[in-house]
């Protein structure tokens, strides 16, 4: 029975140990993008913004840029710029805005 309490206070030792040992992390990075500059970019990255919150919020609420990928921003501008009436320049404007914060 001594026997048997030992190796119960054994095993509890061990693990309250374990419990308070320090931690090793794992961290993985990505990298972040650059961020524009050039001024000629900026202004088309927030004419894009400004064009994406005025057509795209008139039919539903607006996602997050950083939600999806170019690809499937791509995706959906092609399948939602006709229902919205855009150009293809505004379209290429709010890619430009949309991309620039996409997921990576």
């Amino acid at each position: 029975m001594k026997r048997n309490i030992r190796f119960a206070f054994s095993i509890l030792a061990v693990l309250a140990l374990v419990s308070c040992s320090k931690k090793i992390a794992t961290t993985t990075t990505t990298t972040a993008p650059a961020p524009v500059t050039d001024p000629i970019i900026l202004a088309k990255i927030t004419e894009g913004k400004s064009l994406y919150e005025s057509n795209c919020n008139k039919c539903h609420g607006l996602h997050n840029p950083g939600k999806y990928n170019e690809k499937d921003w791509t995706k959906h501008l092609d399948r939602m710029a006709p229902k919205a009436k855009i150009t293809d320049e505004q379209k290429e404007t709010i890619f430009a805005y949309l991309s620039n914060n996409a997921k990576h």
